[in-house]
């Protein structure tokens, strides 16, 4: 083996506990052939766009900062509906495009999972 590729995926830093393994894999690798190449990627600290330690920390758990909150408002379609109805009954600026989209693509996706368990649940 010439090449060890790594992949670290969790976005918890030196928290991780994958990370760690990953790392005591790699140095066994290591002792077996030192003349190996090792290529390390972390998305830790070279994100992709969407996958970011606020975005999952708001998503898993309960959000703390600001940052958090507005990934849970960003990523919950009840959110879309309230900024719809402000906007419908107070009159306050809200995109009625977007959340109606939003609304209706999460009512699509809950009646697809819906169906699709209906079957297992009747049994």
């Amino acid at each position: 083996m010439n090449n060890i590729l790594v992949l670290n995926s969790s976005v918890l830093g030196e928290a991780s506990v994958s990370k760690t393994l990953v790392e005591e894999a790699v140095q066994r690798l290591l002792e077996r052939n030192p003349q190996a190449t090792v290529v390390r990627r972390d998305l830790g600290t070279e994100p992709i766009a969407h996958l970011i330690t606020a975005s999952v920390a708001g998503v898993r758990g309960v959000p703390t900062t600001e940052a958090e909150l507005a990934v849970i408002n960003r990523v919950n379609p009840l959110g879309y509906e309230v900024d719809a109805l402000r906007g419908l009954l107070i009159g306050t600026p809200a995109a009625l495009g977007t959340d109606l989209v939003v609304l209706v693509v999460a009512a699509a996706f809950m009646i697809t999972v819906a169906s699709a368990l209906l079957p297992r649940l009747a049994k």
